[in-house]
């Protein structure tokens, strides 16, 4: 359920997570910590405003070794 709503979509292999949040109006703001995708553990803070749901990476730490460019991104699902 959460991952619909939030719209996650998680692509390791290319070292990014996708979301497109559509918050209901009984849940106005939820934050995931610790969530793994990869070799990274992230936070990512989601908000309504107005009609419309945000997010924001507050956090993430890579697993020892791993390198800047191997890092997972966290970007917005454009499908």
């Amino acid at each position: 359920m959460l991952q619909t709503m939030l719209g996650l979509r998680a692509d390791a292999p290319h070292k990014r997570l996708y979301v497109k949040p559509t918050l209901p109006v009984w849940l106005p703001e939820i934050e995931l910590q610790h969530m793994r995708v990869g070799p990274c553990s992230l936070t990512v803070r989601f908000w309504r405003e107005g009609e419309s749901s945000r997010w924001e990476m507050t956090d993430r730490k890579a697993d020892e070794g791993v390198k800047e460019e191997d890092m997972i991104e966290v970007v917005d699902d454009v499908e």
